[in-house]
């Protein structure tokens, strides 16, 4: 009899830890599932690099902004390669001359992976990326289309210009104040000579 309960105890605990295993793995299946679900659902680019710099998962986002090599991002590839093929697939083009420290300065931002920047492609597209390192010595990066923000920002600068033009070269005093603290804000030169400062900056 004591031999018998001995096997059942050890059966019993070899079911047990068996469950437990199950249950471990059916568990971190679902957080991973949701994980990628939450990764797939950003409207923005995601990718995570190692920390051998080869790629480990993107969203699809991602690829859409990289289509220009699409068939290449795959786990494993390394991000230098991806670099090269950007350069040799002209989504970016430079003089043969400057890719290798365009290659250089990329890798060194990728690794210092502490902030933010923008790039132009030569499509004119623009993507601001934000890069991050992970605790394990990887990579995660975000990026965004802003396109649509720097034709804004074209805009409102050409709007700008045309208004200072405009605004300068009047034949009319003309003058903006800031009523609340009595001070002015911009004057053009007919203003400036109307009263009889020296300069703009007297005004100010």
């Amino acid at each position: 009899p004591e031999l018998v309960e001995s096997v059942l105890r050890l059966f019993a605990g070899r079911a047990a830890a068996e469950v437990e295993r199950s249950r471990v793995e059916e568990a971190l299946a679902t957080t991973e599932a949701r994980l990628s679900d939450a990764i797939e659902s950003l409207a923005d680019g995601f990718v995570l690099f190692d920390a051998d710099d080869r790629l480990v998962t993107c969203n699809q986002a991602y690829r859409e902004i990289r289509k220009g090599i699409a068939d290449l991002i795959k786990p494993g590839v390394s991000f230098v390669e991806l670099l090269e093929a950007i350069l040799e697939r002209g989504i970016v083009v430079l003089p043969p001359n400057q890719r290798e420290a365009w290659i250089k300065d990329r890798l060194a931002l990728h690794r210092e992976a502490s902030g933010s920047f923008e790039i132009k492609h030569s499509s004119g597209r623009w993507l601001r990326v934000v890069e991050r390192r992970t605790r394990d010595g990887g990579t995660v990066a975000i990026r965004t289309d802003v396109s649509d923000l720097k034709k804004s920002e074209e805009a409102l600068g050409e709007s700008e210009r045309k208004y200072r033009g405009i605004f300068d070269s009047a034949k009319v005093g003309l003058a903006r104040f800031n009523i609340g603290e009595g001070r002015a804000l911009e004057a053009n030169d007919h203003f400036v000579d109307m009263m009889r400062y020296d300069s703009r900056e007297d005004l100010y």
